[in-house]
């Protein structure tokens, strides 16, 4: 079953009004979810600015700048219907010819970038012909639309669409995957983490703020469109926090993965990024060291062949990423049988524990500044965080008398420079710890995933040989 699902854009209270439009425009037509563009339409060309500046000008005609900006529209599919980007297309230019009979400026787009296909239509809040305003009311999906895909869905042998309001969607979407989804995205195309940041708000509208956490150190708090709370980075995945995404950015301007190129019976210099392993030959090879190539080699010839869609590539691709790793660590740590994996292991564990006493006690040693007070009051680093925000809203001229009155006591409780130093000394300590924490988990997870994989490979093929050696013996019986 289809979904169709309406969000209107709001007018921005501070800053530029249209601002949500221009972003919701630039992320439908996001080259890395619409086939390099091929997959957009409309009657405002497929240029960003084109497409803006179009829908600006209607509303500068009739002179209505100011309430909704735009609607947007989504039509998404259900994996089992099998529907293709180009039949997605064709249902797309369907809807905005019935439903918008060519009078509100509009542009679709078809993303293929996740399993379910599904397409975007963006249209002017001001209708072009007659300048009046667009407004959706309880009982037009019954009225207007309902009928309109019926129509489409019989005409393509599809089952009917469902309508689902902006807030039941808000109820069931999966946060964390949008926001993980949309930060991938965002990496493929920042040039460092600062530009990372400005993209997110300015192209996929997410409202962006830095904290730091005693626990967990500096964290992103991300709110995307349409979520009316933020979600911090240490409640999602290691990939959304601040030091990964830093990482994964400087990793994607290095050169590409050169996968190992297996002749005959040997392999060639194995490359992982722009790091150069030891050569090894394949007989001198361990049976751990045998299969993690073998794996990537496997992945690597099934990536280059032309798959039917992105998400599959993407899927492969990322098993040939997890096999270079498991390949850097085996031959990092000369993992040879399974009693180095064992030590390796042991070492690592030491290593975790150790990191976690360091951590303790660095917090035991700031405790005069991270415990609140006997009556509840805040902590010192917390009244100092508190001025540092104060600060910056006084420098962009968006502080309250009141504010500027909290600031000026928090000024007299504290020596400024000082708390300001240790609080700075305590960030980079803590933050260099846990990035040194995160490195050694990442590293006993690949070290149980491996010695999982591989053990249970190697006892499948000694049942197989145990089965053949009885098949044989079996044989020579007979004879």
């Amino acid at each position: 079953m289809g979904i169709t699902k309406l969000m209107h854009i709001k007018q921005r209270k501070k800053g530029k009004m249209s601002a949500g439009l221009y972003n919701a425009i630039y992320y439908i037509t996001n080259p890395k979810k619409t086939q390099n563009k091929r997959l957009i339409g409309g009657n405002c060309g497929r240029d960003e600015e084109m497409i803006y500046n179009k829908f600006m000008d209607t509303k500068k005609i009739h002179d209505k700048y100011d309430g909704r900006q735009g609607y947007h529209f989504v039509i998404s599919f259900s994996p089992s219907e099998s529907v293709s980007a180009d039949l997605c297309m064709n249902i797309m230019a369907d809807f905005m010819e019935e439903y918008l009979k060519n009078e509100y400026d509009a542009v679709y787009a078809v993303h293929d970038d996740q399993e379910h296909m599904h397409g975007h239509l963006i249209f002017n809040s001001v209708n072009s012909v007659t300048g009046k305003k667009y407004r959706y009311e309880d009982g037009d999906w019954e009225k207007y639309i309902q009928p309109i895909t019926d129509k489409i869905a019989e005409k393509y042998g599809l089952s009917k669409l469902e309508f689902v309001s902006a807030a039941e969607e808000e109820k069931n979407i999966d946060w964390n995957k949008k926001i993980r989804e949309d930060i991938k995205s965002c990496i493929s195309m920042s040039e460092d983490y600062d530009d990372f940041k400005k993209k997110m708000q300015t192209i996929y509208d997410y409202g962006i703020r830095e904290g730091f956490s005693k626990k967990y150190g500096t964290y992103i708090a991300y709110k995307p469109p349409g979520k009316s709370k933020a979600v911090r980075s240490y409640k999602l995945p290691r990939e959304c926090q601040p030091y990964d995404i830093s990482r994964r950015i400087s990793l994607m301007h290095q050169h590409e993965i050169h996968v190992p190129i297996i002749k005959e019976y040997y392999f060639s210099n194995a490359f992982y990024k722009n790091r150069v392993s030891s050569f090894v030959r394949w007989d001198k090879m361990s049976i751990y060291q045998k299969d993690s190539l073998m794996k990537i080699y496997k992945a690597a010839k099934l990536y280059n062949r032309k798959l039917p869609s992105s998400w599959e590539s993407e899927r492969i691709l990322n098993s040939i990423n997890r096999s270079m790793l498991q390949y850097s660590f085996l031959m990092k740590h000369g993992i040879r049988t399974a009693e180095d994996m064992d030590a390796v292991m042991d070492d690592l564990n030491m290593a975790l524990k150790n990191v976690n006493s360091s951590i303790r006690k660095c917090r035991k040693e700031y405790a005069d500044f991270l415990n609140k007070g006997d009556d509840g009051s805040f902590s010192l680093f917390e009244i100092y965080e508190e001025a540092v925000t104060l600060k910056t809203l006084k420098e962009k001229e968006k502080i309250s008398e009141s504010e500027q009155q909290r600031l000026d006591e928090i000024e007299r409780m504290l020596e400024e420079n000082y708390v300001g130093e240790v609080y700075m000394d305590y960030h980079t300590r803590m933050n260099d710890m846990l990035r040194e924490k995160h490195r050694i988990k990442k590293e006993l997870r690949l070290a149980r995933s491996s010695g999982k994989e591989f053990d249970e490979r190697r006892q499948k093929q000694q049942e197989a040989s145990r089965e053949q050696q009885t098949d044989r013996e079996e044989k020579n019986k007979k004879m």
